[in-house]
């Protein structure tokens, strides 16, 4: 039975901190990844640590309890809460706080109307994840705005595919594309970015629900950003890759480290070729470069 609108299941491992505990934990995190899942909020308490991750979907919440339950860690505890509304809200302004994100920007939530000093030589990101992915917390977001700086200047184009928050897509804006778009599938995240855009000034942008394997090739971006599970990019490469512009690039996350050979090995899209690695502490990001001449390319290997 779906879920009431703005209801939201929380699943989450809590236990007192000893060590060798945060490895287990990233450990198990990266399994649940593989099986579609991200988006890892870290709660410190006096002398427990609380792992939490937010779904729609009651199956995938049952797929990680079973998955817990497949593999137990000692002392962790698992458990599934109903969140409604006001729960939901309540948790994002208790727990989420500004920081920095990539080499420009500090990111600060809607609510906290106060400018920190750790801000004064930043620019300001107004963000309301409003249940969508991408507070910028997350090591895979990290990475896309880690390889969003290194083409600064550089993009006049920008597609976020899965867009969550719209956090990549307002920081392309703020970068200095001169246009951005975004699409997912999930209607809480297109109405989230929509508002991320608003709040940030942004009057270029277009986020739209869409699934990525239905959606026509229509036009090309100078950048694509793809930041999904390992099994989703490899699956819809060939759509990402013709939504890229010859001579732009398409950069993707979501590459849990133990997955990287295999990745590698499955991901290839035509007429693009791997530019740089951006390793992080448990996931991977590639930055890939089409060339201006893949359509002759294309056209002599028919």
């Amino acid at each position: 039975m779906p879920l009431p609108k703005d209801t939201y299941l929380e699943f989450s491992l809590t236990a007192r901190r000893t060590p060798g505990l945060a490895r287990n934990i990233r450990r198990f995190w990266a399994a649940a990844c593989s099986h579609g899942q991200g988006g890892i909020v870290t709660t410190e308490f006096k002398s427990r640590s609380r792992w939490s991750c937010y779904t729609r979907r009651p199956s995938q919440a049952r797929r990680l309890l079973k998955l817990f339950g497949q593999n137990p860690l000692r002392g962790v505890t698992a458990e599934i809460r109903r969140l409604d509304a006001g729960d939901w809200r309540d948790r994002w302004l208790h727990y989420f706080r500004p920081m920095r994100f990539g080499r420009d920007f500090m990111v600060l939530p809607d609510w906290q109307k106060k400018i920190p000093p750790a801000a004064k030589h930043c620019r300001i990101l107004r963000l309301d994840p409003a249940g969508a992915f991408g507070s910028g917390a997350h090591e895979t977001t990290r990475l896309m705005i880690r390889m969003l700086d290194s083409l600064k200047g550089r993009i006049g184009s920008f597609l976020d595919v899965g867009t969550g928050s719209g956090i990549l897509a307002v920081a392309a804006a703020l970068q200095g594309a001169r246009e951005v778009w975004g699409i997912d599938l999930d209607p809480v995240s297109v109405r989230a970015a929509k508002k991320n855009l608003k709040l940030n000034g942004i009057q270029k942008g277009k986020i739209v629900c869409a699934d990525i394997a239905r959606l026509p090739v229509r036009k090309k971006f100078d950048l694509v950003a793809a930041n999904f599970i390992s099994a989703d990019l490899i699956t819809h490469q060939a759509k990402i890759a013709a939504l890229t512009a010859p001579g732009g690039y398409l950069a993707v996350s979501g590459i849990s480290r133990r997955n990287v050979p295999d990745f590698l090995k499955r991901f290839q899209p035509a007429g693009l070729r791997l530019r740089k690695r951006f390793p992080g502490r448990s996931w991977a990001g590639f930055l890939y470069f089409k060339g201006p001449d893949y359509r002759i390319s294309t056209r002599r290997c028919v």
